[in-house]
């Protein structure tokens, strides 16, 4: 995924667009569960701080002012 239909979506999400969300998820589940799996070491685990990290990311996309800037944004959650 480009980082234009990233910040696309993200814009999509921001006016409560579930699909759009449903289309970030897929796009970041892997890499989300993979950087958390470096970090604590155990991959249930981090699935879980993934799920939770997905669920934060929709609950404060509107406070992410740059679109093109979600990948960082939502890596540090």
């Amino acid at each position: 995924m480009t980082i234009e239909e990233t910040a696309a979506l993200v814009r999509q999400m921001q006016a409560g667009n579930t699909d759009a969300f449903d289309e970030i998820f897929a796009a970041y589940e892997q890499k989300a569960v993979r950087t958390a799996a470096l970090i604590c070491g155990e991959v249930p685990l981090a699935e879980d701080i993934a799920q939770e990290t997905f669920v934060t990311c929709l609950l404060q996309i509107e406070k992410l002012q740059n679109p093109y800037c979600f990948s960082s944004w939502f890596l540090r959650y």
